[in-house]
This record gives C-alpha cells, structure tokens and sequence, in this order.
C-alpha cells in the first residue's frame, strides 16, 4: 500500500511516464525472455526507425529515463539492456531517436562482461553507471558514432 500512496502523490505526468514505463519495460522483459536478441532488435528497429511525435525537450527525456529506471526496480530481471530498450521505445513514440549502444570488457580471468546503455542527444540517458569500464562495440543501427564526446550520465543519482 505505501508504494500505491506513494504512485498517487505523483504528479499526473510522472504517473503517466510510469504507467507507460513499467508496461513497456515488461514487454521487452518477457520478450527477450522468449526471444533471442537477433529477433527482438529489428523489431525493436522498425518501431524506433520514424520516432512518431513532435519531439521532447530534455525535461521529457529525464522524465522517460527516471521511469524506466523505476519500473525495472519492480520488473524481475530488468536489466542494463531492458531499460536501454524499453527507454528508447518510449523516446521515440515522442518523437526523439536515441541510439542502443553495447560494450564489454575482458577480464583474463573470468568472461567477458557486457553492458548496455542509451544516447540521446549526446547524454547517455540510461545505462550511465560503470559505463567507462566497458568498450563500445559497433553502433547497432547502421549509424556512425557521434561527432560528440558522449558524456555520462544526464540523470540525477546515476543507474
């Protein structure tokens, strides 16, 4: 009950990011629970292609990226690459295009690690946290890396 009391002191706009968040965040979940990566990114590519909206100002994109965070806290096994998929879905059905990136760091002595985070804008708007330990790989979407330094992490309190 003190998360629902908590859910209604919201402001309308930040129940309604959450809402949106949390539906969005365990439909990638479940998906990628019984899809393979390879199937989901270009699903995930056709609904991300022609960002749908008349855009966002930065306020929304911190907005998208504090719900996503919130409602993975509450979706089993929300990971680093189910936020960074489920915000940019929710970026682009307001019109904004953000960039999936993937990196990974060798250890000699354990496996490979990866991790995934979102750009927008030249922030990296979920997935921020530890990300200077990881190697970009290749964009996944066919673009070519920024001009831009891509900063760190654009929301308060990190990942």
């Amino acid at each position: 009950m003190k998360g629902l009391r908590r859910f209604r002191a919201l402001p309308a706009a930040d129940r309604r990011a959450l809402a949106r968040a949390l539906a969005t965040v365990a439909a990638i979940r479940l998906a990628l629970w019984m899809l393979p990566f390879r199937v989901i990114r270009p699903a995930i590519g056709r609904i991300t292609r022609r960002p749908r909206g008349a855009g966002a100002d930065g306020e929304d994109a911190r907005r998208i990226a504090w719900a996503v965070m919130a409602a993975a806290a509450r979706v089993p096994r929300a990971t680093c690459l189910t936020q960074a998929l489920a915000a940019q879905v929710l970026l682009a059905r307001i019109g904004e295009r953000a960039h999936l990136r993937l990196g990974v760091v060798r250890n000699r002595d354990a496996p490979a690690l990866a991790h995934a985070w979102l750009e927008h804008r030249g922030q990296v708007l979920v997935g921020g946290a530890w990300m200077d330990r990881y190697m970009p790989l290749p964009f996944l979407d066919g673009q070519a890396a920024p001009a831009y330094p891509v900063s760190g992490s654009s929301h308060p309190g990190g990942e």
